[in-house]
């Protein structure tokens, strides 16, 4: 409590000095990026997020200014009334538009991807794949600076329910692949698919290589929990950054690691364990990849971690495995 009490003063004092000096506030090129995405939001939702902005007055940055966390500062963070929120209730982060901005005056520099995500009928944060920096060529970016280009709405944050889903517990639906690594038994939840345009919809949103069998399972069920793995549907993928990687988490092997997809690197499925957070290829297919891990288990991929060069900060410094 104490220590909760000492973190608020330490975060209250730094944003009343800072925030003169323009600290704790949205850059430019972020408010330009967010109003080209307003225009192309339902009419309805982007009047609940412009109302929303108003009530956030600590705008975090974090990972080389690649996530922007939109935040109320008052004693302590908190959640805005009741009244401000959507209809979209969803605990965890959930995108709803991307878009890719690259600099308009500048040529050969790298396109970027921009998401927008909401948390429990909050607009929470918005995720660039690449430094900003990187993609404009500098470090204070003006609003003039920006194209925004392939805008995609992934569903209207007004809808309480875009992703239909329901309990069931007929394992016999799923691929027998499963059965071979999952024990029907240890399942403790499952939820029907999402219909086929539902799922073509999101595919195309995140605009990723899927394995085969992880979509051949996804047609499937949208959810899976069980004693040794956590399995999420498309509408469910968790997206978190690292200090060198945009992560898609897919699978949750419990008490070791993930199975996730990177934006920006290879094609295919990277192992992550929960200790020093280092991806590793382990191939393209869900199916062996879960197998392995619960029949040989995950050191052997533990062991490849050393092997990790990482995509931003080449000269970044890790912990060694060996």
């Amino acid at each position: 409590m104490l220590m909760d009490f000492t973190d608020t003063c330490v975060k209250i004092i730094c944003y009343c000095i800072a925030r003169p000096f323009g600290g704790y506030r949205l850059k430019p090129y972020e408010k330009q990026i967010l109003l080209l995405l307003l225009d192309n939001m339902p009419a309805t939702a982007s009047a609940v997020f412009k109302d929303q902005l108003n009530y956030y007055n600590y705008f975090s940055h974090w990972v080389r200014k690649q996530e922007v966390l939109f935040l109320k500062l008052n004693l302590g963070f908190k959640d805005l009334p009741d009244s401000a929120k959507m209809p979209f209730r969803e605990i965890g982060t959930f995108p709803v538009i991307c878009a890719k901005p690259k600099s308009a005056i500048k040529t050969g520099l790298p396109t970027a991807r921009v998401d927008i995500l909401v948390d429990n009928g909050e607009f929470r944060e918005m995720i660039f794949d690449l430094p900003p920096r990187k993609v404009f060529g500098r470090r204070f970016i003006s609003e003039d600076e920006i194209s925004l280009f392939d805008i995609k709405l992934l569903f209207d944050p007004m809808n309480p329910n875009p992703f239909p889903t329901l309990p069931f517990n007929d394992a016999s639906r799923l691929p027998k692949w499963l059965s071979t690594s999952i024990d029907p038994t240890t399942i403790s939840e499952m939820y029907t698919p999402l219909s086929e345009e539902i799922r073509l919809r999101i595919v195309d949103y995140y605009d990723l290589q899927f394995p085969d069998d992880y979509l051949e399972l996804v047609s499937t069920t949208e959810y899976i929990d069980s004693d040794d793995f956590e399995i999420f549907g498309l509408s469910k993928i968790w997206i978190y950054l690292t200090p060198d990687e945009y992560v898609l988490k897919v699978v949750e092997i419990k008490g070791h690691g993930a199975l996730c997809l990177l934006r920006g690197q290879e094609p295919g499925l990277y192992y992550i364990d929960n200790e020093d957070h280092i991806p590793v290829p382990i191939g393209n297919s869900l199916k062996e990849a879960i197998h392995k891990a619960a029949h040989e288990g995950v050191q052997d991929w533990k062991d490849m971690e050393s092997d990790y060069v990482p995509r931003i900060w080449p000269f970044s410094r890790r912990r060694s495995t060996k």
